[in-house]
């Protein structure tokens, strides 16, 4: 009898300390589950702010596009003003040439 009671108190320290690494380990699950959580909204916030940088890319590279047509328009506007000035400025002596070779003065 003294030994199925040892035996008893053998096994009862035995399911005891099964119980407290069960509970220890219960405590470690949550709290790993805590952590996962927590990665997995850091990793969402990640991703969202990731998602809205590239939404905002093609808005920013049209917007310099459209500010390149621009300034090329504004240089084409120039170069033709500038153009036209100095063909007016060539016409007279040009145009004098003429007159002299068809009148043979010159």
């Amino acid at each position: 009898m003294s030994e199925t009671d040892g035996q008893c108190t053998k096994i009862n320290e035995l399911l005891d300390y099964i119980e407290s690494l069960l509970t220890k380990l219960e405590e470690e699950l949550k709290e790993f589950q805590d952590k996962d959580k927590e990665r997995h909204c850091l990793e969402y916030a990640l991703c969202q702010r990731e998602l809205e940088g590239v939404g905002e890319a093609p808005v920013e590279i049209e917007k310099d596009w459209w500010a390149k047509v621009h300034g090329a328009n504004v240089w084409w506007e120039k170069f033709n003003k500038r153009e036209k000035e100095i063909q007016v400025q060539l016409l007279p002596s040009s145009f004098l040439t003429y007159i002299h070779v068809f009148a043979g003065i010159g």
